[in-house]
């Protein structure tokens, strides 16, 4: 089992282009294991709403769900 300091050790062994993939990998570990509370930020709201505006101002812009799910799986790998 890694401990806290062994981990950090492990990641400050990284080179630097490495750390945003560790980072990633991090929001994908909390995501798929439901660890991040379910409130949205107020700055989340906010783009989310803008999101939703400009799709209704053009739907044609729009990434089918598809397209997004096997972009996600390439680059992380089938889960």
């Amino acid at each position: 089992m890694v401990n806290t300091q062994q981990l950090y050790q492990k990641i400050e062994a990284l080179p630097d282009e490495l750390l945003p993939q560790v980072a990633d990998y991090v929001d994908f570990l909390i995501f798929k294991n439901n660890l991040n509370d379910n409130e949205l930020s107020d700055e989340v709201k906010t783009e989310l709403d803008q999101r939703y505006q400009d799709y209704l101002e053009n739907p044609d812009s729009a990434i089918p769900l598809k397209v997004v799910k096997d972009e996600l799986i390439q680059k992380y790998g089938k889960v």
